[in-house]
């Protein structure tokens, strides 16, 4: 047993789970829609979230001049050079990759690259700290990579019940960063990173949370009381599920800040949704 808890302790500062829990729910969106991803597109797809979030904590490791206060920031840093080249590798594989997916995903995927490096340039030129909505841009990118996989291949019309499963999944990633944030408020202040709790402060921070959870149990509730097919019930309560179970580290905040269970747990939502793929 301590082995596996060992095993997947690595996996999470790998960002393994992140990615796995990516891919989980890319399956669950194409569920909802009708359609079958291939497994290029999902291989293509876990490169890019382990390459995003890689490089992220490498670029935090790198700028961090002591010994990080973050487990996860401990070990990039610690196995810098070694991660550096598995990064290389795992670039070239997604480069790779792309020859095998079709061309409207490989199309909406460009779009979603310009648009975010538009994005950032407008940051630089304009003189806005990335760190003030760093949580809601990650949030936007990785939510819409989700979609992105599944929609790419869909020929139906976008109704408004995928456009509220959209803000749903986008609000329930939001409250994660923002929760992650708040807890790490301390060790990112000792390690010098910064982020919108820093910007807008724990209290206003966890308002905006609470605000979110609640808007995000609306329409699931809602489904329920409802009992129609149309809001599909089943998949309304795995984002019920996801909400209540932010909620709960929400309230615990101080039980769920020890041993890293807040990441534990709140990372896990995201592979709630295996439980009804395939129905």
């Amino acid at each position: 047993m301590e082995v596996l808890i060992k095993i997947y302790r690595y996996l999470r500062i790998l960002s393994v789970d992140v990615v796995m829990g990516a891919c989980i729910s890319a399956i669950f969106i194409a569920n909802y829609i009708g359609v079958q991803i291939k497994v290029a597109p999902l291989f293509t797809l876990a490169i890019c979230v382990w390459l995003i979030y890689t490089a992220d904590h490498l670029i935090d490791a790198y700028h961090i001049k002591h010994k990080p206060h973050s487990l996860r920031h401990f070990y990039h840093k610690k196995y810098f050079r070694p991660l550096v080249y598995l990064f290389i590798i795992a670039c070239s594989i997604g480069l790779i990759s792309l020859a095998f997916l079709p061309g409207k995903t490989v199309f909406w995927g460009a779009i979603l690259l310009v648009a975010i490096f538009t994005h950032f340039l407008l940051l630089k030129l304009i003189g806005i700290r990335p760190s003030i909505h760093k949580e809601f841009l990650v949030a936007i990118i990785y939510v819409s990579g989700i979609f992105l996989v599944p929609l790419s291949i869909y020929k139906g019309a976008i109704n408004i019940d995928l456009w509220i499963l959209y803000g749903q999944y986008l609000g329930l990633a939001l409250i994660n960063l923002l929760l992650f944030a708040v807890i790490e408020e301390s060790i990112d202040k000792r390690d010098g990173h910064t982020s919108f709790v820093q910007f807008a402060g724990p209290k206003l921070t966890m308002s905006i949370i609470w605000v979110l959870l609640i808007l995000s149990s609306l329409y699931p509730i809602y489904a329920l009381i409802a009992a129609s097919s149309r809001y599909g019930i089943v998949y309304q309560l795995i984002i019920l599920a996801m909400s209540i179970t932010l909620a709960i580290i929400a309230y615990k905040k101080e039980y769920f800040s020890k041993r890293e269970r807040y990441r534990i747990y709140g990372d896990a939502i995201f592979l709630y949704p295996i439980l009804v793929i395939g129905w």
